[in-house]
C-alpha cells in the first residue's frame, strides 16, 4: 500500500525508496492532483511559451560537444550539424553519463560522477485504444494493481494504469506503464517484446473481457507497427524510456542523487539523477533551482536569454 505509488513513480528502484521517498509519495497520491489537459506536451508549450516570451529561442539537436573558455569555463555547445551556441551558462538536463564525452580533455574532472548513481531500470509503457464499454462501472482514472505484495514490484507484478475521458466516439486511451530492471544477459529490447504481453494479460484480469474492446494498441518505446491501425504508417523513432536509478551511497534522507555542479564551471545539472526520490515534484524543484543558479551570477538585464538548456525533447 505504501510502497507502490512511490515505486512507479519516483526516479528510484523500489529495493532504493526509503521510508520518508515511500511516505511522501503515498501522501500525494491520498491528496490527489488536478488532472492537466494534454499532459506533459501541453506543459512542455507552456514552458516554452515562457522562453519565447522571453527572446529564447528554442532549437532541436544533438549535442557533439560544450565548448570551453579561459580557466575551463564552459561557454557554449557545438550541435552535430555544427551549428556552435554561445552561452554565459549551460544548463544540462540528461544523464551525467552523456556529459563525459562532450568534454574532451576536460572529461577527467567528471572523474567517478557517473559510478554515484547507477542505472536500475527503465519504465515501459504500453498505450491502448478501447472502446468505453470495455472500462468496468466505477474504475478510476488512476490506479495502481499490484499482482504478489511478496514480490518485487517490477515488470508485470505491478502496474500503474491511467485512463483517459471518452472522446466523442466513446473511445478511451489507456496507459499501462510498469518497472523494467535490467537484466543481465538480456537486452532492453528482449525486456520490453516480454512485458508486452505480460502487460496485456494482466490487464485482462483488472479489466476482465477488455481485450475483445481493444481497438489500438502501441508502445512508444518499441520500433513495433501499432495493431489495430490498418495499412502503412510511418512512425515517430521510438521514445526513450524513462529511467530510474539506483544510488551507490545513501543521500539525504534517502531522495537526493548528484550534486547540481560537478566541476565545470558555468555549468548546472538539471535532470533525475538529482532528486529522484521525489519522482515528478523533484523534476520541478530542481528545474528550479538549476535555473536559479543559472541566473544568479550574471549581470545582464534577462539571463535567462544567454543559457542554453540542454535536455531531451519531452
Amino acid at each position: 500500500l505504501f510502497a507502490a505509488p512511490a515505486a512507479m513513480t519516483a526516479g528510484l528502484g523500489a529495493d532504493a525508496l526509503t521510508a520518508v521517498a515511500r511516505l511522501r509519495t503515498f501522501d500525494q497520491w491520498r491528496h490527489g492532483a488536478p488532472r492537466l489537459i494534454g499532459d506533459m506536451r501541453t506543459l512542455r508549450e507552456l514552458f516554452l511559451e515562457k522562453f519565447d516570451n522571453h527572446g529564447g529561442d528554442v532549437k532541436i539537436g544533438h549535442p557533439a560537444e560544450l565548448t570551453f573558455g579561459w580557466g575551463g569555463k564552459v561557454t557554449g555547445m557545438v550541435l552535430d550539424d555544427g551549428d556552435e551556441l554561445g552561452a554565459g551558462h549551460v544548463v544540462f538536463a540528461q544523464p551525467v553519463s552523456e556529459l563525459e564525452p562532450l568534454c574532451g580533455k576536460h572529461a577527467k574532472k567528471l572523474q567517478g560522477i557517473d559510478e554515484e548513481v547507477e542505472l536500475a531500470g527503465y519504465r515501459y509503457m504500453l498505450n491502448l485504444v478501447i472502446d468505453e464499454v470495455g472500462v468496468p462501472e466505477g474504475m478510476g482514472h488512476a490506479l495502481l494493481y499490484v499482482d504478489d505484495p511478496e514480490q518485487p514490484l517490477t515488470g508485470s507484478n505491478a502496474i500503474m494504469v491511467h485512463v483517459s475521458e471518452p472522446d466523442s466516439e466513446a473511445n478511451v486511451a489507456l496507459s499501462a506503464t510498469v518497472n523494467c530492471p535490467i537484466a543481465e544477459g538480456r537486452t532492453v529490447e528482449q525486456s520490453f517484446a516480454d512485458l508486452r504481453v505480460q502487460v496485456r494479460e494482466k490487464l485482462e484480469r483488472i479489466m476482465p473481457f477488455v481485450t475483445d474492446h481493444v481497438l489500438v494498441a502501441h508502445s512508444p518505446h518499441e520500433r513495433l507497427p501499432a495493431e489495430g491501425i490498418d495499412g502503412e504508417f510511418e512512425l515517430d523513432e521510438p521514445v526513450e524510456p524513462e529511467p530510474y536509478w539506483a544510488p551507490t551511497s545513501p543521500g539525504f534522507l534517502g531522495i537526493s542523487g548528484l550534486p547540481y555542479q560537478v566541476g565545470l564551471k558555468n555549468l548546472t545539472l538539471c535532470n533525475s539523477q538529482i532528486l529522484p526520490g521525489l519522482g515528478l515534484e523533484g523534476h520541478f524543484e530542481v528545474g528550479w533551482q538549476a535555473a536559479r543558479i543559472a541566473l544568479g551570477g550574471s549581470k545582464k538585464k534577462d539571463p535567462l536569454a544567454t543559457s542554453v538548456f540542454a535536455g531531451a525533447e519531452r
